[in-house]
């Protein structure tokens, strides 16, 4: 068996090299190479069975070099050396038939277990095909179509219908015991397809999990992983370091249930109680055993209130997130987060943001003013990372608006029944501001659709359109009485764009600042 290692990186060849045994693992030959052009000679003359490449080098990319191979219609088992944790590179990797992915710096285990599944690979490839009519991709969809028979509810069947069922699907009946995974991919934050996230998830269970048997897709963001009779407390290490990888090349955040070992014929109940799990369980880009994913081990304990107020009171928005992400994951490590536990604690902190936005005169729309903020909302009592999110998101936007306070208690007392008189008067007072239409909102205490609304219904024009008007109305005067340049008055005016600033003056006068300014001196 041969093997070839590309990297422009000198350490990292010789750490390859010389860290693995190869010789006991049966290779014979051990190629290196230094980059593409030199790497697709020795893979013409060799013919390597396990291809090691690097995605950046000096002549070209690993990527490139997979597709010249495939072009060629050489076929290798391929393994990426990559320090990117990058999407696209992952996606292209996997359509040219990419095996597995090793991050940077290379851990020695890592290295060792997709070696041994390259050699799996090449042996199976290598050894006779047994006589039969079905392609591997026809055979995979006949055993996906088999599980998902067994994992229907109240699937019962005898031993004699089992091997029926089997013959009439081509599948070989699998070991007498199963051990079933859930996988559930958090759809509170993928910003692409649930199919594209789906296939690329499945391609590296597939690669990096040894053993499994089958990966039936089961609803949008749930596949079920099954293995033949395992340890679960085994399994949990392969999974979580399988999870952290699939987070750094796909960006998708998968949490996965182990179930028990049970037979084929009451895998549909195994099925139902990993479903009840994970509709109860918290998802957190973790695996973690069925016992253990809806009951808490630990009591839960609330983040400390005095705290919360003191950090969202002095603005420090940062802190108070760090401060909640640290919580949640003591609670989480302690054994103590729940799906209960995770909704207490976003209540709780719902609590103390409404305090403090009453406190403040800011309105409670912020929480959720938009589709945006609901659905992190909605989620939040759910999934970690949509709660972070949620969080992160609400303190920016307190963080846009913090002057709105001080403008609250400074507002004229005779405009306090008039919501347009007062954001008049806030706009005219904020000109050399970037203002927000949140933060215009926010000063009346509506809803920024709400308010745009009934601007526009009493003044005739657009809120954005009025506010417009006015900052190009003290651009006209700056421009006529100061010598200020262009661009300084558009970051005065809190418009750093100097184009956009330039279109927007010309559209409200028909010229240009600087034609502006000509012909009013020479009017003087």
């Amino acid at each position: 068996m041969r093997v070839l290692i590309v990297d422009d990186e000198k350490m990292v060849l010789d750490y390859i090299c010389s860290s693995v045994h190869w010789q006991e693992l049966g290779f014979g030959q051990v190629e290196r190479a230094e980059c593409v052009a030199q790497a697709q000679r020795k893979i013409l003359r060799q013919k390597p069975d396990i291809l090691l490449c690097d995605i950046e080098m000096p002549d070209g990319s690993g990527l490139q070099l997979m597709r010249w191979a495939h072009d060629q219609g050489l076929r290798m088992a391929t393994i990426i050396l990559t320090g990117h944790a990058r999407f696209e590179y992952a996606q292209e990797a996997v359509s040219l038939g990419c095996m597995g992915y090793l991050l940077k710096p290379i851990d020695h285990q890592e290295l060792m277990d997709v070696l041994r599944r390259a050699i799996n690979r090449v042996q199976e490839a290598q050894a006779p095909s047994p006589a039969s009519t079905l392609g591997p991709d026809a055979l995979r969809r006949r055993q996906r179509e088999f599980f998902r028979e067994m994992l229907r509810p109240k699937a019962q069947y005898t031993p004699a219908q089992l091997e029926s069922l089997a013959q009439q699907k081509n599948v070989r009946l699998p070991v007498p015991s199963l051990l079933p995974v859930l996988l559930h991919i958090d759809d509170s934050i993928s910003t692409r397809s649930m199919r594209e996230a789906q296939e690329t998830i499945i391609h590296l269970a597939l690669e990096s999990l040894p053993a499994c048997l089958c990966d039936p897709l089961l609803a949008d963001n749930e596949i079920v992983l099954i293995f033949p009779e395992k340890d679960p407390s085994a399994l949990l290490p392969l999974l979580q370091r399988w999870i952290h990888q699939v987070k750094a090349l796909c960006g998708e955040e998968v949490t996965a249930i182990i179930g028990e070992i049970c037979t084929l014929s009451v895998l549909y109940k195994q099925y139902d109680m990993l479903c009840y799990a994970i509709r109860h369980a918290v998802l957190s880009c973790h695996a973690i055993a069925l016992q253990d994913a809806c009951l808490p081990r630990a009591p839960y304990t609330s983040m400390d209130a005095e705290i919360c107020q003191h950090l969202l009171i002095n603005h420090a928005y940062d802190q108070l997130l760090d401060e909640i992400d640290k919580h949640i994951n003591e609670q989480f490590e302690q054994g103590a987060l729940s799906s209960y536990a995770l909704s207490r604690f976003y209540q709780e902190l719902v609590q103390q943001l409404s305090l403090y936005l009453q406190r403040t005169g800011l309105p409670l729309s912020l929480l959720s003013e938009d589709e945006i903020a609901a659905q992190l909302s909605a989620n939040a009592m759910r999934s970690i990372s949509a709660l972070h999110a949620w969080a992160a998101l609400v303190f920016k936007r307190l963080q846009e608006i913090t002057p709105v306070a001080e403008a609250l208690s400074k507002r004229p007392q005779q405009m306090e029944d008039d919501p347009i008189s007062i954001v008049k008067h806030y706009i005219q007072s904020h000109l050399y501001e970037n203002i927000s239409r949140t933060e215009l909102a926010a000063v009346v205490s509506l809803s920024p659709e709400h308010l745009s609304r009934m601007f526009h219904k009493r003044e005739g024009i657009t809120l954005q359109r009025y506010l417009q008007t006015r900052k190009m109305e003290e651009a006209k005067k700056l421009l006529r009485e100061t010598s200020l340049s262009v661009s300084e008055i558009a970051q005065q005016l809190g418009m750093d764009n100097f184009a956009y600033f330039s279109q927007v003056f010309k559209k409200s006068t028909g010229y240009l600042p600087l034609q502006y300014r000509a012909r009013t001196q020479s009017t003087k």
